[in-house]
């Protein structure tokens, strides 16, 4: 059955949209359009939450409110599936007819029960991630850069969290004009190793940090700098830092300018490091805007 005749015969009821499989195909289907009219994701998820459509069912249906968290990573997945197949966008792009080759080439991103790779069932239960998109909590997303088609090697100290929580951090401070620069520091670490730690008793596999790595990406993301930010001038944004990155404005392999990777792993097991590295590198990473 071809892409067309799948999507006019489900929305008219005659295939029923019921399984994993097929509520896949169907977002396939609408991401093929909505990566390319400026819609994006998220209108995708509204598309298929007006049919009662989602990927939170069996022992998931308590994620199946709006723009659930669930149903936006598979589409992340799909999307990160079609950069793949294309050779980043410069070679073909799959057509909305190849989703059964496409579904068999990234079988592990797409699978039923590939969450659980991310997400802890404990998370997906919250309230917060049935309402609102969250990242996950026990690995970063695959990325699709360097080497092509392969998650990029990301050695130690957690690709995205730990960037996101100094961003997250930096950004509570400013708006904290009773704070010091070292009251919200050690608030941040503690409140980061409180989190790692609890992860780390249910998933033994989720990666420690080092006191380094966490301290680069504080200073990176300027915790000492001296601006305040007004909810005026800067309104608060959950998915501020999922922007910054997309749009080249954050780089999260930033460190790379100023650590080697043996000095960035080494410095898991060891106390605070200063960088072997002068800054110079170029980054790959350019702002969009």
């Amino acid at each position: 059955m071809s892409a067309e005749a799948f999507r006019a015969n489900a929305e008219d009821g005659e295939v029923p949209v019921d399984c994993h499989d097929l509520v896949l195909r169907m977002a396939f289907v609408y991401l093929d359009e909505g990566l390319w009219d400026g819609n994006g994701v998220f209108d995708v998820v509204d598309q298929l939450h007006a049919r009662g459509w989602s990927f939170g069912q069996a022992d998931l249906k308590f994620n199946r409110n709006q723009k659930s968290t669930l149903d936006v990573f598979y589409l992340a997945q799909i999307a990160a599936g079609i950069y793949r197949s294309s050779d980043q966008l410069e070679g073909d792009l799959p057509l909305a007819d190849d989703f059964e080759s496409f579904y068999v080439q990234h079988h592990p991103l797409l699978k039923h029960d590939a969450w659980r790779q991310y997400y802890s069932p404990a998370l997906l239960a919250q309230a917060t991630s049935a309402r609102f998109y969250r990242l996950p909590d026990l690995q970063d997303l695959p990325d699709s850069s360097d080497p092509l088609g392969l998650p990029r090697q990301k050695g130690t100290g957690h690709f995205t969290k730990l960037p996101r929580w100094a961003h997250n951090a930096v950004r509570t401070r400013r708006r904290q004009p009773t704070l010091t620069v070292a009251a919200m520091t050690q608030l941040a670490h503690s409140t980061l190793e409180r989190t790692i730690s609890h992860l780390r008793e249910g998933h033994p596999g989720v990666q420690s940090y080092s006191e380094t790595q966490a301290s680069f990406w504080l200073k990176y993301m300027k915790m000492d700098s001296p601006d305040r930010l007004s909810s005026r001038s800067e309104p608060w944004n959950p998915n501020n830092f999922g922007i910054a990155v997309a749009e080249g404005g954050l780089d999260t392999w930033a460190w790379e300018a100023h650590y080697s990777r043996e000095r960035w792993q080494r410095s898991m097991d060891a106390p605070p490091l200063e960088p072997d590295l002068d800054g110079t590198r170029q980054s790959e990473v350019h702002c969009r805007k």
